[in-house]
């Protein structure tokens, strides 16, 4: 697999994502931190509602249409306690619309490279990238690496006694190609922004008992 980074995050598409009140790494060493090693990291939404989503705005030749996925899935492992990076692989996007109708995202292997700055890779495997759209009426290609400017992710620590991570999503400056007989943004180059990305990272056992994690 080959790692290619994005001079971000999250996500993204990416991965891995985000959530509430939000603090920004500054120059500072920052590091994620788990109470048990190895460690299992996973991927929950932000809540049941509008912060559990994951928003994408797409603009082509025909004006914009928005990709809206209800929940995004995923998990890591870190052997140790403290780690300044985090891969996370099996990412899912469920629950997915594109303009309203039923939609499918492909992350075809890829998987995040999420720092404890902010700043994201993506790693697909050889000749391999993101697609989502309508099945037999639109696909779209985005290639990596995406360009982006800036943090990505921004971690905030949620609890007291078990502690999880919130994450918060931003990415601007995503490209990619749509085909296909139905596309609502036309065919062609299109642009993207992925607005909206809220996840909470919990940290538990490789047996799955529950554990804290924890962002400084």
């Amino acid at each position: 697999m080959t790692v290619r980074r994005l001079g971000i995050l999250i996500a993204a598409m990416l991965a891995l994502a985000a959530v509430g009140a939000v603090g920004a790494a500054g120059a500072q060493a920052v590091q994620f931190h788990c109470s048990v090693e190895p460690c299992r990291v996973t991927l929950k939404p932000d809540g049941t509602g509008k912060t559990a989503h994951h928003v994408m705005t797409v603009k082509g030749e025909k004006g914009e249409a928005t990709l809206t996925c209800g929940q995004l899935h995923g998990e890591g492992t870190s052997s140790a306690k403290t780690t300044t990076e985090l891969t996370i692989t099996g990412i899912e996007y469920v629950e997915c619309t594109l303009a309203g109708t039923a939609a499918f995202v492909k992350m075809n292997g890829c998987d995040f490279l999420v720092n404890a700055e902010g700043y994201t890779s993506v790693g697909c495997p050889s000749g391999k990238e993101i697609e989502f759209g309508v099945e037999k009426l639109c696909t779209v290609k985005i290639p990596v690496p995406i360009p982006v400017v800036g943090l990505a992710v921004k971690f905030h620590n949620l609890g007291t006694e078990t502690k999880e991570i919130t994450a918060e999503t931003s990415v601007s400056g995503i490209e990619g190609t749509a085909s296909g007989s139905s596309c609502p943004m036309g065919t062609g180059a299109i642009t993207g922004t992925y607005t909206t990305g809220n996840l909470i990272l919990t940290g538990e056992t490789t047996s799955g008992v529950m554990a804290s994690a924890w962002w400084e």
